[in-house]
């Protein structure tokens, strides 16, 4: 057998640089530094994550190819109409013909108005405050999104000017105090910054319009009116209008193509004749083109979408599309404003449990579980048949021929919810009890046995073990189809306006019909003042984000700290914005509890600011885009979320949670990992002989998806100004005591935890000792592909004790009794282990549990021997919760 070496490559991921450690030796060699090597790839360009300069140079771009391609394909009609009625042109009055007929193309205009002015402000804004504006009442309204309604103002140039004279006249002190007095919700002072921005942004865009108008940029519909006049005089087009029977006719022919957009020409050139060089008119591929293109285009006038209607029924009916073109007043064509939320749908990520893959590996087996679990815990049926009338994953289309019966997927969906159970709901504790088989701990579960009637057992638990790593896998990233237990939806899920209701009844925790209710009686109602259940959603949400990364926990910190006793005032200094929104929670929820007579129980499905912010954004944020999910989705999590005794029914429904790159950031990307890979290539020639052996290459991503630790790197990435962060850092100092030794590096505080003593064997330690991992790398590799590098999972131990242990789980009776004592002041495990309960279940309620770095040496000391306590000890399970979003994905590559 041929020997195998093993390359690991360490990344660290950044927008600029890219931090590359490798790592190459044989397997049977121990790692040393001098088998090391490090390096950093620097992005050459200067990488925008903004994509407005993008956005304009690909709009021309894509002007110029338009052009392009609008000319050539009028230049093909004109000589397939004089080849129709047998007219020759000399070369001189060909030439002179492309000249004009370019010059017409040319003057195109607008048709529709863009502002150099960044508009983006405007989405997040609440259109109420400018609908009851002074200067914008009578421009805006409460109903539509902000900048959805500028987008229409903007294409109207009366409208834009009258806009334009009435805001010239308002002082920005005004509407600043407007704001506070009418909508104190947004008067802190970032919120109100962004809507004196959003301010700013519609008077200098309908300025710059305003100014475009009068320096004589026009509208696509005058052009067009000037440009005929200008025909009429054009003796180069004398011959070509006679043979379109008119100088009015060819002036359609010339408005409807100048009209086309770009990927309508681009559709009718795609085609191999064409760059053979065949250089001809195709009638009828034009006319399916122009049908094509105008059942593309979506608008919301309804005038426009009527005549769409009948242009479409024309040209179908048409057996000369040039006898249409020319006969079509050129105003119908003019492309509507398009809201582009409905192009490209997204696919459906949903993992659902696969019926042919369980049949496959288990036979009839997973069923007889599926109905085991149906009989013992009939709620685990419900809203099942209405759920299956919507089509929720890709095999499931009708039109298959390999399509299974309803009923195979009615058993999948009971497995998949009696695995998700909520720990507080699930009786039978199949998670736990099938973690502990996974590490061989044998717990006798009666409740367990007694639904499956005690057949198969261990093989359910194998089975739901795969289930479990399958989704932890999916969070990760790193889940793949192939050999696997779940299948992915892959389904365009519908236009969110379309479902609207269903989302926000979900997210209420309330029936469709009253998600419809919400929307269009409660959503506008005023809760206090001119503040309503939209403005106060909004509020939150706005509050949050300008929090920053740690509003959560001080969130959670807050709210025990007053329910132990704190005052507002004793709080107020500190949490001064997070005391704001709870007050606004408790403000609204009531309110919407009582509009939609909801017990207490059923209001604390939303009593918090994360579900008041998701409501404004499911409402008020691409109304006409597409949802994420199927309705079936929709449908089932909106059942996992319903409240029994004050928990969910069920954990939301897995997803594949890849997220592709596209465009100028997949190209840095791609060049970052290009150099990577060359190096690894260079190391493997070098080291490894190819003739009989086998090269491993592990890859450990840092993963930065979450931030839980309030380490200096962390609060840089809080993004507050200089003078905010500092202040930051001196209230961290001056509040939290010992705050020197909390901020010692990561290595320093694991050493110093140690008391000089390794764990493992008594024996006293020195600066060659070894960082262990409590939790082994190999299990947790081989549960999700993760590694627990947190430091609450590490370790200062010896080299020996090191070796001995191997890759086994200790408890806490497998420590030194001296370095015990020495860590907790005593070695009585009993007093230990009650120590360690109470102390992390404080940090977990208090929301602190997370922040490592901000422990006491006392707190830490709990944090980390937790996971040295039996498997089903609470606090253990706690600390493994933070480790599981704490980890570090790894990505093995044979």
């Amino acid at each position: 057998m041929g020997k195998t070496h093993i390359i690991g490559v360490g990344l660290d991921l950044g927008g600029t640089y890219t931090g590359t450690f490798i790592t190459s030796h044989p397997s049977d060699e121990a790692e040393h530094r001098d088998h090391s090597s490090a390096f950093t790839v620097v992005n050459s360009e200067k990488l925008s994550f903004s994509s407005k300069s993008r956005t304009a140079v690909r709009h021309r771009v894509r002007s110029y190819k338009g052009f392009d391609l609008r000319r050539r394909l009028l230049l093909l009609v004109a000589e397939y109409q004089l080849l129709q009625k047998k007219q020759t042109l000399a070369p001189e009055e060909r030439e002179n013909l492309r000249i004009a007929l370019s010059g017409y193309l040319k003057r195109r205009g607008y048709a529709r108005t863009e502002a150099e002015t960044d508009t983006s402000v405007l989405e997040s804004l609440d259109p109420s405050v400018f609908s009851s504006a002074p200067s914008f009442t009578n421009f805006f309204n409460d109903s539509e999104p902000l900048n959805i309604q500028w987008e229409a103002i903007a294409n109207s140039p009366e409208t834009t000017k009258a806009l334009n004279k009435e805001l010239s006249g308002q002082k920005e002190a005004d509407f600043k105090k407007y704001i506070k007095t009418s909508f104190p919700e947004y008067s802190a002072k970032e919120i109100l910054a962004n809507y004196v921005e959003g301010r700013r942004a519609i008077l200098d865009a309908s300025k710059y319009i305003a100014n475009l108008q009068s320096l004589g940029h026009k509208h696509r519909s005058k052009y067009l009116s000037d440009i005929l006049q200008d025909m009429k005089r054009d003796s180069r087009i004398t011959r070509l209008s006679e043979a379109f029977g008119s100088t009015d006719n060819l002036w359609r022919i010339i408005g409807n193509i100048s009209n086309l957009q770009e990927r309508a020409v681009r559709w009718y050139f795609n085609d191999a004749k064409f760059e053979q060089g065949q250089e001809q008119l195709d009638a009828v591929k034009l006319k399916n083109v122009l049908v094509r293109a105008l059942k593309y285009l979506r608008s919301d006038d309804k005038e426009w979408s009527a005549s769409q209607k009948q242009i479409i029924q024309s040209l179908e009916q048409s057996g000369d599309v040039l006898d249409v073109l020319a006969g079509l007043d050129p105003d119908r064509t003019i492309p509507p404003y398009e809201d582009q939320n409905n192009r490209r749908p997204p696919e459906d990520q949903t993992l659902y449990l696969n019926p042919k893959a369980l049949s496959s590996e288990y036979g009839e087996k997973w069923k007889s579980w599926a109905n085991k679990f149906a009989g013992a815990y009939p709620l685990l049926t419900e809203d099942l048949t209405e759920i299956l009338k919507n089509t929720d994953r890709k095999s499931r289309i009708k039109i298959r021929s390999d399509v299974l019966p309803d009923s195979d997927y009615r058993l999948a969906y009971i497995l998949q919810r009696a695995f998700d159970r909520s720990i507080a709901l699930d009786e039978c504790s199949i998670r736990r009890t099938a973690e502990d088989f996974e590490n061989g701990v044998v717990i006798k579960n009666e409740k367990l046995e007694d639904v499956l009637s005690g057949h198969q057992l261990e093989e359910f638990l194998e089975f739901a073990n795969r289930y479990y790593q399958e989704t932890a896998k999916a969070k990760n990233g790193l889940w793949f189809p192939e050999n696997a237990l779940l299948e992915r939806a892959d389904l365009h899920p519908p236009m969110k306006n379309k479902i609207l209701n269903v989302i926000v009844g979900q997210a209420l925790g309330v029936s469709p019909a009253e998600g419809t209710d919400f929307i269009e009686e409660i959503w506008n109602s005023k809760v206090k003042g001119r503040s309503t259940v939209r403005s106060i959603c909004n509020a939150i949400e706005n509050e949050r984000k300008t929090y920053g990364p740690y509003f959560s926990e001080d969130y959670k910190f807050v709210k025990t700290a007053l329910k132990e006793g704190k005052t507002e005032k004793e709080l107020s200094k500190k949490f001064a914005a997070v005391i704001k929104v709870l007050k606004m929670v408790s403000e609204v929820v009531p309110f919407i509890g009582k509009e939609l007579r909801l017990s207490d129980e059923a209001q604390s499905k939303f009593d918090n600011p994360y579900s008041l912010a998701q409501l404004y954004n499911l409402i008020e944020t691409e109304r006409n885009g597409f949802s994420k999910v199927s309705l079936a989705a929709h449908l089932e999590n909106a059942w996992r979320m319903t409240m029994t005794d004050g928990s969910a029914q069920c954990c939301r429904l897995p997803a594949d949670c890849v997220r592709p790159f596209d465009g100028f950031i997949r190209k840095a990307i791609d060049r970052n990992s290009w150099e990577v890979a060359k190096r690894i290539a260079e190391e493997v020639k070098k080291s490894v002989d190819f003739t009989n052996g086998t090269v491993k290459i592990p890859v450990a991503i840092e993963a930065n998806s979450f931030n839980f630790t309030a380490s200096l790197t962390d609060l840089k990435y809080i993004q507050l100004k200089e003078q905010k962060l500092k202040k930051k850092l001196e209230d961290i100092q001056r509040n939290e005591e010992n705050q020197e030794k909390r901020w010692l590096s990561k290595e320093e505080r694991i050493r110093a935890d140690s008391h000089g003593i390794c764990a493992y064997t008594g024996r006293p330690l020195d600066d060659v000792g070894e960082i262990d991992h409590i939790i082994p790398r190999s299990l947790t590799l081989k549960k999700s592909e993760s590694i627990y590098n947190s430091e609450v999972n590490l370790i200062f131990v010896s080299a020996q004790g090191n070796q001995e242990k191997k890759n086994n789980i200790y408890l806490l009776s497998n420590l030194a009794k001296n370095y015990l004592a020495a860590v907790f002041g005593t070695s009585d495990l009993s007093q230990i282990t009650n120590e360690i309960e109470s102390t992390v279940l404080q940090l977990k309620a208090a929301g602190r549990l997370g922040y490592f770095d901000l422990l006491s040496e006392k707190e830490r000391a709990c944090a980390r021997h937790a996971l040295f306590l039996n498997s089903d000890s609470e606090a253990r399970r706690a600390v493994i919760d933070v480790l599981v979003v704490q980890s570090i994905n790894i990505l093995s590559i044979k």
